[in-house]
Parts: structure tokens; sequence; C-alpha cells
């Protein structure tokens, strides 16, 4: 009798429930998911207004209004903007904007305070130039 190892050897990792869903409706290849790094990183406030200012001014599909945000952060959190350093975990990679194809890109998360988190396209040179939130 074959070890379980063995008959199940090809198969693909478990994955969670969302990261399954993100997978089909994007068709992404299970080769590009696996070789993005997928390690959390912590951004800056002038780090989103970098990530911002690079999907705006490329066409991705996921955009911030700055001064919106900035109110509400500022008005759940007492502290300097410049003193705040935000946890951001990598959602998927994506290749289109407007539904047109275009040159790979990020898909990421930020978390902000009461439970809330926006979705942003992210340049995948600026999202590896990040602090990772977990050391190796």
């Amino acid at each position: 009798m074959a070890r379980s190892t063995e008959v199940h050897r090809n198969l693909p990792p478990v994955y969670r429930a969302s990261q399954l869903r993100l997978l089909m409706e994007n068709k992404m290849e299970y080769a590009d998911y696996l070789s993005f790094d997928k390690t959390p990183r912590v951004v800056t406030w002038e780090d989103i207004k970098l990530i911002n200012k690079m999907a705006k001014k490329r066409g991705y599909n996921r955009l911030l209004d700055i001064a919106k945000l900035k109110k509400a952060i500022q008005k759940n959190w007492k502290e300097e903007m410049e003193k705040i350093k935000f946890p951001a975990t990598p959602l998927l990679i994506h290749e289109h904007k407007a539904g047109e194809p275009c040159e790979k890109h990020m898909r990421i998360s930020i978390y902000f305070p009461k439970d809330n988190r926006a979705i942003l396209d992210c340049e995948l040179y600026l999202w590896n130039s990040f602090e990772r939130a977990i050391r190796r």
C-alpha cells in the first residue's frame, strides 16, 4: 500500500477559503501564487500615499481617497500620522486594469484602526521595499 505522502505529493497545499476564491476569480496561476513573497509588511503614511500615487499614475483599479482616510485615522488615533506603522498583507498578483491585461502588480490589504482595512493595487518593487512585519 502506498504511503499517504506518496499518494498526495502532487496535490497543492491547503488554501484558506478566501485565497481559493481570489485564485478562482482572477484565474491566477498556481505558480504565480507560490512565487510572490507573502510575508506581511508594515507601511507608513508616506508609503501609503506613494502606493496610491503610483496606482493612480498606472491606472490601476484599486485606489484610496487619501484625504478621507487621513481624517478617519486621525479621528480614531491621536498619534502623529508619521509615527504610525500600519500592517499590510498581500492578497494576489494582479495583471489587469480596467479589464485589460497589464504588467503584474500586487493587490494588498492595509489594516487601519477599528478593524478597518483598505484594498489597494501596489507595484511589485514597492511591496518588496517595505519593512517585513515578520523577521526571518
